[in-house]
């Protein structure tokens, strides 16, 4: 599975209206999938974004990995590998390269995790 998608950068709102800052007072974003597959844990803090050189209102094209987990569930990083113009999106659908967007759901894996932690803790009790 390829781990690139496109996505267009938009302030992350929460419900209610509250946009979210992070603890340095950046805004949070939200990457909106145009074409390839994500997972649905989008949402990158504002300094993270920044160090990325992403900017709302944008497009870019992006490389995500799955990190570690830790007491929030599962962990992912992403790359950006450049920013994405008008002309090259309708360059990459006339040619029939854009994928339908698609977000992976993870809560399925995260159930698959929790289980072997649970047989883990059994085993060991043994």
């Amino acid at each position: 599975m390829s781990n690139l998608f496109l996505a267009n950068v938009n302030t992350y709102v929460k419900k209610g209206g509250e946009i979210s800052t992070d603890k340095n007072g950046k805004e949070a974003v939200i990457l909106n999938v145009i074409s390839g597959k994500c997972p649905v844990n989008r949402v990158i803090a504002g300094t993270v974004a920044e160090r990325l050189g992403i900017e709302t209102g944008n497009t870019y094209t992006f490389n995500w990995k799955e990190e570690e987990s830790n007491e929030w569930g599962r962990q992912f990083s992403f790359e950006c590998l450049g920013k994405a113009s008008f002309l090259d999106l309708m360059m990459a659908q006339k040619q029939g390269m854009l994928e339908k967007p698609q977000l992976l759901e993870v809560k399925e894996q995260e159930e698959k995790v929790d289980e072997k932690k649970m047989q883990d803790e059994i085993n060991s009790t043994k």
